[in-house]
């Protein structure tokens, strides 16, 4: 079993943000004693994000905590390979997750079934075949801080479609986004929709 870590699951154990930092630790220490041989990951993205921060506001001995929690020994590593943005297109176009969220979701995805993915973003639950512990109880929670990069009390805004013909999109409830640099209009055709030039 492995402990997939969400950008937040490592910013609240690292930063000891109560109470979601005792909240990891006993998500943690439950897996733990059901699987001995618990390992941990993370990705590529969640190093970014956790050090995002840190380097903006220069606080050295934050960022310095969280290079020695990226720099453990036991830790797994999940790069941003060509599988994983391709997984994520896909979880992007059927979920409608944001693409940091789909490539997290892709990246924990490829360690495979056996995995929790430690996030306080409830959205992640859209994801088939992705096992979700939520840090928060979004219910209870206010909407995230400037700090907090798991928006857990927030739905995502759905974009709206100009000069569609599918009235559906119009509306914004299709998460196809048209994009201007496709000349051809090959990826519209291939999702199926008609768009107005």
């Amino acid at each position: 079993m492995i402990a997939f870590f969400d950008a937040c699951a490592p910013i609240y154990l690292v930063e000891g943000s109560e109470p979601f930092s005792g909240k990891v630790r006993r998500e943690l220490a439950a897996a733990a004693a059901r699987h001995p041989e618990l390992a941990a990951a993370v990705s590529r993205l969640t190093w970014l994000e956790c050090r995002v921060q840190p380097l903006k506001v220069n606080d050295l001995a934050r960022l310095a905590m969280f290079d020695g929690f990226f720099a453990r020994p036991d830790l797994v590593w999940v790069e941003l390979s060509r599988e994983v943005v391709e997984l994520a297109t896909v979880i992007r176009a059927r979920d409608g997750l944001r693409t940091p969220d789909a490539l997290q979701a892709a990246s924990c995805l490829q360690l495979g079934p056996k995995h929790l993915f430690l996030t306080g973003d409830p959205t992640f639950n859209r994801v088939a075949g992705l096992h979700v512990r939520l840090l928060a109880d979004a219910r209870r929670l206010e909407q995230p801080g400037p700090r907090s990069p798991c928006k857990v009390a927030r739905l995502p805004t759905r974009p709206r479609f100009i000069g569609c013909r599918s009235p559906a999109l119009r509306r914004g409830v299709g998460r196809i986004e048209h994009h201007r640099n496709d000349p051809t209009g090959v990826a519209r055709q291939s999702a199926g929709l008609a768009f107005e030039r």
